[in-house]
């Protein structure tokens, strides 16, 4: 199955964004903004599937704040755990 990043979608009644910028000055992988409602991802030449898994990260960010659990939101290693279990599903699932 194909790991894809979608440009938006629907979350708790908000459209989020994605876009992806090509800066390479920036150090970041990825950015989740609940003001903008945008999820930003800076690929410069890292793997796709690190993209998505930083895609995945950006969106458990977005999960928990839309859902009003910034504590949780807060927690980097919570975070990477659920983003890495949702890109294990993804890699895995089969219909």
């Amino acid at each position: 199955m194909k790991l894809v990043i979608p440009r938006y979608f629907d979350l708790g009644g908000h459209r989020i964004r994605v876009k992806v910028i090509e800066d390479t000055e920036h150090d970041k992988a990825g950015s989740w903004s609940p003001d903008e409602n945008t999820i930003r991802l800076w690929p410069k030449g890292r793997v796709h599937e690190f993209m998505v898994q930083t895609f995945l990260h950006e969106l458990t960010h977005a999960i928990l704040d839309i859902w009003s659990l910034p504590k949780f939101s807060e927690n980097e290693k919570l975070v990477d755990a659920l983003g890495q279990g949702m890109l294990q599903y993804q890699k895995t699932v089969r219909f």
